[in-house]
């Protein structure tokens, strides 16, 4: 009876420890599958993150690309712009009917530096002037068409040749021609023949 006592004894001491002994291994493997779990989701905590601070950088170094794109393009459009405006002194709409005064006053003011451009009659003068857009306008008086004067007027009435320097040319000095030129908005006036030396003083004068 004893022996069969202590063989129970035994037998309940090893179930017990086999039974602490399964508990302990589902602890240790619980604990091993959260502690993984855990880790994963550190993982992709930490990947999100360095994804979104890999994204953001990305973002800003585009910006910053983008912005000096714009800011050298604006620089470079800005030294072109100088250069052309060193390149030449300015364009002048010389409206002259006869073939050899606007042909001497064209080769001159060409040589001087400034870009000529030549209308032929007054109608031709208003349209090159809007599309051209002159720094100085040389306008003969008698035009064909429209005559001189009242192309200066036209002119005037437009808020873009307000303050364009206009110079009347004329052939026919009468008394009163010098006040009518003014008063149709001409700057100045010059009665041919003049010498082309008076013309680009007068010019550089006025611009």
């Amino acid at each position: 009876a004893q022996d069969a006592s202590r063989q129970a004894q035994d037998a309940s001491r090893e179930g017990v420890l086999r039974e602490a002994q399964d508990v302990s291994r589902e602890g240790v493997l619980r604990q091993a599958q959260d502690a993984s779990r855990q880790a994963q989701d550190v993982s992709r905590e930490d990947i999100l993150r360095q994804a979104q601070d890999a994204s953001r950088q990305a973002q800003d170094v585009s910006r910053e690309g983008v912005l000096r794109q714009a800011q050298d393009a604006s620089r470079q459009a800005q030294d072109a712009s100088r250069e052309a405006q060193d390149a030449s002194r300015g364009r002048i709409l010389l409206a002259e009917d006869n073939e050899d005064n606007a042909a001497t006053e064209q080769d001159y003011l060409e040589y001087c530096g400034y870009e000529v451009v030549r209308a032929y009659d007054g109608s031709e003068a208003l349209r090159l002037a809007q599309e051209m857009q002159p720094r100085l306008i040389l306008m003969d008086i008698q035009m064909p068409g429209i005559n001189g004067l009242e192309v200066i007027r036209r002119l005037r009435k437009m808020p873009a040749f307000k303050a364009v320097p206009i110079i009347a040319l004329t052939a026919l000095a009468m008394v009163g021609d010098r006040e009518d030129c003014l008063a149709a908005g001409a700057d100045e006036y010059l009665s041919k023949p003049f010498s082309l030396k008076a013309l680009s003083n007068l010019i550089e004068s006025l611009l």
